[in-house]
């Protein structure tokens, strides 16, 4: 277990783009959880229709973030893909120059893409491949469509997830099914709203942990030594409730309270048990915020895992927090995802070659 000690935080690119319609409604949606990080944004797809629809539909405070880019002019005449992931490769292909261009001096990236489509589906993986050819760091961060969208839509989605896996350093997926099965009774709207918030959520909590200025500060160095070529992983963020400074013994039930809410699979199915690296990020009052705490989490998450974990964690002092701690925990270098036994079927066609 390493433990990272107070320095200066680095001045560091970070882009973030949402490619196709899923992944640009995301990025979107999440504008303003966003706004105080230093970051580029590109919407990027082949249908020029629904970047305007985007432009028009977003506040005026949240356009200042986005730089959008029709990819495949010539290809698509801004059509869009039709469903075909084959063409959103071709048109990102396209413009390889300029996505190059925008490239360049980042040295974190995230791909946000909502799977099953054409645009993202084929865009975002080409994207990974470029990005990773000019040494970015890129975590990809994916949905999986939901099943009444039909067995093409999610074996397009699978494919483009095993693209994925195959240029991103760290392949992050949310899992629609699951959550249409916990809101099943909220409106189709409203559902995909949710899901675009745990979406964003989970870039959220990297550059948290990268960005927040810390007594135990993590960088991109660490960041770098858990994602990097690790395949699988699991992004989550827990909080523990009316903590006080009164020490463990009144205090425990609540963190494992925490702890478990941690591990809730219900969105992002994988299996923990195969992690091998793990960034975790500790966040609370200085006045509550105790050494044995912070021991007792990781020790706690060691048990949920595996004691073999490398772990890097960093303690944050957060007086807006008042009686609340918050637990981010990243866990790298997993299986593939697990996926529910509806789609195991398309999971084998896909993943057991």
């Amino acid at each position: 277990m390493a433990e990272k000690s107070r320095k200066p935080i680095k001045k560091i690119k970070i882009g973030i783009i949402g490619a196709g319609g899923g992944g640009t409604n995301a990025i979107a949606n999440n504008a303003y959880k966003f706004a105080p990080f230093d970051v580029s944004f590109l919407a990027i797809n082949t249908d020029i229709q629904a970047l305007e629809k985007q432009r028009k539909g977003n506040k005026k405070d949240q356009l200042k973030f986005f730089e959008r880019k029709l990819i495949g002019r010539r290809l698509t005449r801004g059509l869009g893909a039709g469903s075909n992931p084959d063409i959103g490769w071709k048109a990102a292909a396209e413009d390889r120059e300029w996505l190059e261009k925008w490239l360049a001096d980042k040295k974190l990236l995230f791909i946000a893409t909502g799977m099953g489509g054409g645009s993202g589906t084929g865009a975002g993986p080409y994207i990974a491949r470029l990005a990773k050819n000019l040494g970015i760091l890129t975590i990809g961060v994916s949905t999986l469509p939901f099943l009444f969208e039909g067995k093409e839509r999610m074996d397009n989605a699978l494919t483009g997830l095993k693209t994925m896996e195959k240029y991103a350093d760290l392949s992050i997926v949310i899992n629609n099914n699951d959550l249409f099965k916990k809101h099943s009774s909220d409106t189709v709207e409203h559902t995909f709203v949710k899901a675009d918030k745990y979406l964003g959520d989970g870039i959220i909590t990297i550059l948290n942990l990268l960005l927040e200025d810390a007594l135990i500060n993590l960088d991109l160095a660490d960041i770098r030594k858990v994602v990097k070529d690790s395949g699988g992983g699991f992004i989550n963020i827990a909080f523990a409730k009316g903590i006080d400074g009164n020490g463990l013994d009144k205090n425990k039930e609540k963190f494992e309270e925490a702890i478990d809410k941690l591990f809730d699979l219900t969105f992002i199915p994988s299996d923990v048990k195969t992690a091998t690296k793990a960034l975790l990020s500790i966040s609370g009052s200085p006045n509550i915020l105790k050494m044995e705490y912070v021991r007792f989490i990781v020790n706690k998450i060691l048990e949920k895992v595996s004691h073999d974990l490398d772990i890097i964690f960093g303690v944050t002092n957060n007086q807006a927090l008042e009686d609340n701690v918050k637990i981010s925990l990243i866990l790298t270098g997993m299986d593939k995802i697990v996926l529910t036994d509806d789609i195991k079927d398309i999971e084998e066609k896909y993943f057991s070659k």
